[in-house]
């Protein structure tokens, strides 16, 4: 699949940033290169732009997409260590488009969606840190229902979690389907009988 992305905001990010040949600029979240691309081509030549991103996907397609601007450098690396990633560059502006691209999220084997049943990964740098199976197969009880407490606001974190162990007990999980079906056996069939309107879960949709 090709990663293609479509700029948010577009004119009102070139607006506030004025970009202008002979700057330099940093897009925190380099995606498939939309932003940078139209950053770039209101610099010239002249301009630079560093494209940080964790995802290597994401890099290979915006080098590519983006070959043309010799001021275009590609970094692989999360936006929050921006000062250890360029040492030394003075910026005149930058961007973070925050949020999961599309292209992570229809991409099956990444993990993200549960619109098909594919590995569990989830992880936005595939290079390093532990998949969502490893995680769901080691974390704690209290522990994985504080995440869904903290991080999804879940009315049925406890019993979540608790189904989780169970089923983890059986076998580990792996798949999207995997985890799905600990949310499913978790979930009262009353609550669930009202979810059957929009075909949980998603791939089993006609």
């Amino acid at each position: 699949m090709a990663f293609h992305h479509i700029p948010v905001l577009l004119n009102e990010v070139l607006e506030a940033l004025n970009p202008q040949p002979g700057e330099t600029y940093a897009d925190g979240t380099l995606g498939g290169g939309g932003h940078s691309g139209e950053i770039l081509k209101r610099m010239g030549e002249t301009g630079t732009l560093y494209g940080i991103d964790r995802d290597e996907a994401a890099i290979a397609a915006a080098t590519e997409r983006l070959k043309s601007y010799p001021g275009f450098h590609a970094v692989h690396g999360n936006f929050h260590d921006v000062k250890e990633l360029l040492p030394g560059v003075r910026l005149n502006g930058g961007l973070l488009d925050l949020g999961v691209s599309s292209f992570q999220l229809d991409t099956p084997d990444r993990g993200f969606s549960y619109h098909e049943d594919a590995p569990l990964d989830m992880r936005m740098d595939t290079t390093q840190g532990m998949t969502a199976a490893e995680y769901v197969n080691t974390v704690s009880e209290r522990d994985f229902c504080q995440a869904l407490r903290d991080y999804g606001d879940e009315k049925w974190a406890a019993r979540i979690a608790q189904m989780l162990m169970e089923k983890r007990a059986q076998k580990p999980l792996k798949t999207t389907a995997d985890l799905v079906a600990v949310v499913d056996a978790a979930i009262p069939k009353a609550v669930r009988r009202k979810w059957s309107t929009t075909n949980w879960p998603p791939w089993k949709r006609p």
